[in-house]
């Protein structure tokens, strides 16, 4: 036991100790949270005497499925693929994403439901030639209603719980009726073909904790001891999956950051985690605040960034790690200019720019926040907190509603010259990285390097499973495994 508490801080001890009823873990970015549940799994193994398969563990991406595997079977002194027999699951920790797991349990369940247990699973664009199919039998053109949006609102009345029927029965407007009908149709349709799409892994599972609750306590009993990773992603159908896997124990398990709640586009509900304390009453509450990934600088910028939002948890980030460089924002006036800005950056590092008082003044183009020149930041190199540095300023302008600086919270940049030949100069160009949020950001990214002839290489493209070839390959597997697969046949 000490070993496995002596990695840890004090707020990561306690989180693991708590082994039993319901726990909320406020886990802030950087903070540790992987490590906190591999270790509580290894610590309810080693110290509470729980056999590893009583363990089931969900989070929402393969990646870091996989990468809690590895760490908790290390420390278990076992080896991944020693684990796996009951159902479809093996000796080890149920360990996966709750589509994975899903999965595993209709494979097992789905003649209840009529399916049988070699259905197929729609990826994207199998739905979108489902769909199409079903639109075409309605004498519904693509060109007249865009299958993507269809199939976007099946997909959240499904996150919803939703059945066809219900769904009809609150629509609003024309467009939402006619999905009604499309959604029943395409339900059919999947049915027919023995096939799922993914929102149906959650919504079949749920369906059938619910007709057949002796499945449904079979389940409860093999997991008494539920973990979930990134409960502020989770959307109805992920909600209620939980709640009626944790039973009357309410033996559950949760961490997540509300600060980091970004995916309600998608369906994720952030009162889930902001009403955890209501749902599972007598819950205990665990903040863990100590960030290990960022300097003070940045800690604190998140800080008074998020201390904008009206319903979050009250928590303050905090690291020992004092020295940092400060961060800079540039607001610039449009996408154009924030690629120039990139490459005007490195010219700044490598010394090639032509300095700004060569140049004429182009008020109103570029505005850099200077927190150093405005005073915000105190003696330890952090974030000065006494409200006059410029964010503060910025962030007192929105919570006004306006956009509004005081003489003196900003400075007019003008352009740096970026030498046309860029790209022959002898530089290091390995040395630099330029990050996007999202892939539609690259093209302008790759324009601007174009132009100025710099060398650069995407990390990224088209993903290994949406390749034709392995599409293809793919298509003959999963007909000779259920020949009611249409769409994989007519690929083939």
């Amino acid at each position: 036991m000490s070993k496995l508490l002596d990695e840890l801080n004090e707020r990561q001890r306690e989180a693991v100790q708590a082994t039993e009823g319901p726990v909320l873990v406020i886990a802030g970015a950087g903070s540790g949270k992987t490590k906190t549940l591999t270790h509580r799994i290894a610590y309810l193994v080693t110290e509470k005497g729980i056999k590893p398969h009583q363990i089931l563990a969900v989070t929402f991406t393969n990646k870091a499925a996989d990468e809690m595997r590895n760490r908790a079977a290390r420390l278990l002194g076992a080896r991944p693929n020693q684990w796996r027999t009951w159902k479809g699951f093996g000796t080890g920790p149920a360990l996966g994403t709750f589509h994975a797991i899903c999965a595993r349990i209709l494979r097992q369940e789905s003649g209840r439901l009529g399916f049988k247990r070699e259905f197929a699973i729609y990826d994207t664009e199998e739905q979108k030639s489902a769909i199409k199919k079903v639109m075409y039998n309605d004498g519904i053109s693509p060109k007249d209603v865009n299958p993507n949006a269809v199939l976007g609102l099946i997909s959240r009345a499904k996150n919803e719980l939703a059945t066809p029927a219900q769904f009809a029965a609150q629509t609003d407007g024309p467009f939402e009726e006619t999905v009604a009908g499309l959604y029943e149709q395409y339900q059919d349709y999947l049915k027919e073909n023995q096939a799922m799409d993914f929102d149906d892994l959650l919504f079949n599972t749920v369906t059938l904790f619910k007709k057949h609750p002796e499945v449904l306590a079979s389940y409860q009993k093999r997991w008494p001891y539920i973990m979930i990773d990134e409960y502020q992603d989770t959307n109805h159908s992920q909600y209620e999956w939980a709640r009626l896997l944790a039973g009357k124990i309410k033996n559950i398990f949760v961490v997540g950051d509300d600060w980091q709640g970004i995916y309600s586009w998608r369906g994720a509900n952030i009162r889930n985690i902001l009403e955890f304390e209501k749902d599972y009453k007598g819950a205990k509450t665990i903040l863990l605040e100590q960030n290990y990934r960022s300097t003070a600088p940045i800690v604190e910028l998140g800080n008074t960034i998020i201390s904008g939002n009206a319903s979050r948890m009250k928590k303050k980030l905090w690291t020992d790690r004092a020295q940092g460089d400060v961060p800079q924002v540039w607001h610039v006036e449009n996408e154009s200019r924030e690629a120039e800005k990139v490459l005007e950056k490195i010219c700044e590092l490598e010394e090639l720019a032509a300095p700004a008082s060569s140049l004429p003044d182009q008020d109103g183009e570029d505005i850099m926040y200077d927190y150093a020149a405005e005073g915000g930041v105190d003696a330890n190199g952090g974030l000065d907190a006494s409200g006059s540095g410029i964010l503060e300023q910025i962030m007192k302008g929105f919570k006004a509603g306006r956009r509004k600086y005081r003489n003196g919270d900003m400075r007019l940049q003008t352009s740096k010259i970026i030498p046309f030949d860029l790209g022959t100069k002898k530089l290091t160009w390995n040395d630099y990285v330029v990050l996007y949020r999202t892939n539609a950001q690259s093209r302008v990214l790759e324009e601007a390097m174009l132009r100025y002839g710099v060398p650069y290489r995407l990390v990224g493209g088209i993903r290994f499973y949406d390749r034709k070839e392995v599409k293809d390959t793919i298509a003959y597997l999963k007909f000779l495994l259920n020949p009611n697969d249409v769409l994989a046949l007519e690929r083939i």
